[in-house]
């Protein structure tokens, strides 16, 4: 039926979008659009689940703009509709992720949980919690942090498990912001993983998360990380290799970061906890992490909505 063809297709490019092959998801998704659209119209939790795919490859493939127009046009259709269409949240919170706006994407991600705690269709749990987890680690709550990672990774069917390697790194990320001790440990071991599930971009991030955090990389690693920045393709994966290069194995020299590769990361979706501060509101921990990377007051300003 369409329904199960979109399904399907949801699934290919939810995997693709985690190989690295963002664009060719992209493309799929495009096509389930234009192919099963008409089909979907009695399948609401399905249309949204095929929008927040799109959403997703949109986001790895740097086409923030877009992703947010095509959000504008869905909640638009939603209020024309009167339909509340909960997985729009998941949509909105991927978005403010990527961008770093802490606050928009833990509302978000909150808003999701609640609207589909007890009617979870798809498995689409894991993820979101992994979403809040994050959130709440760059906002300073590691205690729902780390309540969040613990409902993430519980054992799960359906789209989870679909999404596991978007998961995974979005938990690696979380457990760097609240100081985890054994996140190298782990980012290590979800490398490994993604290597076996064949996932080059989530390899190329756990390896990125693991070469931070013991800052130091190894021959082997910066190599391994070259192949896979060129499979992937895109501008992220060369920052991400870039920024890894800074932290080459040297014993004649300090490890040197330039602020310059840092702030790149954080323009394409790769944000990277400031060192430890006094305690601090949300709001003064967003704007803090913008000004340490160099952004002026009017980016700021228009960034974080103030």
């Amino acid at each position: 039926t369409d329904g199960a063809g979109a399904l399907g297709s949801t699934i290919r490019a939810l995997i693709l979008t985690q190989r690295g092959e963002s664009a060719a998801a992209v493309e799929e998704v495009t096509a389930i659009r234009v192919l099963h659209g008409v089909g979907l119209t009695s399948h609401t939790e399905l249309t949204q689940l095929v929008s927040f795919a799109w959403v997703l490859a949109l986001v790895a493939n740097s086409d923030i703009e877009l992703a947010h127009e095509d959000l504008a046009d869905m909640e638009e259709r939603a209020l024309r509709s009167g339909e509340f269409l909960v997985l729009l949240g998941g949509c909105a919170a991927v978005i403010a992720l990527e961008e770093g706006r802490w606050n928009v994407a833990l509302g978000e991600a909150e808003r999701l949980i609640d609207g589909i705690n007890e009617r979870d269709v798809y498995g689409v749990l894991p993820v979101v919690y992994a979403m809040r987890a994050f959130a709440a680690a760059a906002l300073g709550d590691h205690t729902l942090a780390e309540r969040s990672i613990i409902l993430a990774e519980k054992p799960s069917n359906g789209l989870g498990r679909a999404v596991e390697g978007i998961s995974r790194i979005l938990l690696l990320r979380a457990r760097q912001w609240v100081r985890d001790p054994l996140v190298a440990v782990r980012a290590s071991q979800a490398a490994e993983w993604a290597r076996e599930q064949q996932l080059p971009d989530t390899e190329l991030q756990a390896l990125h998360v693991a070469v931070c955090e013991r800052r130091t990389a190894t021959s082997e690693e910066l190599e391994r990380a070259g192949l896979l920045a060129e499979v992937v393709g895109t501008a992220k994966g060369d920052a991400m290799l870039a920024h890894m290069r800074c932290f080459a194995q040297n014993d004649h020299e300090p490890v040197r970061v330039d602020a310059a590769e840092e702030r790149r990361l954080a323009s394409l979706g790769v944000h990277l906890p400031p060192p430890p501060t006094s305690e601090l509101t949300a709001r003064e921990r967003e704007i803090m992490m913008l000004a340490s990377l160099g952004y002026s007051n009017r980016f700021i300003a228009d960034r974080l909505y103030i």
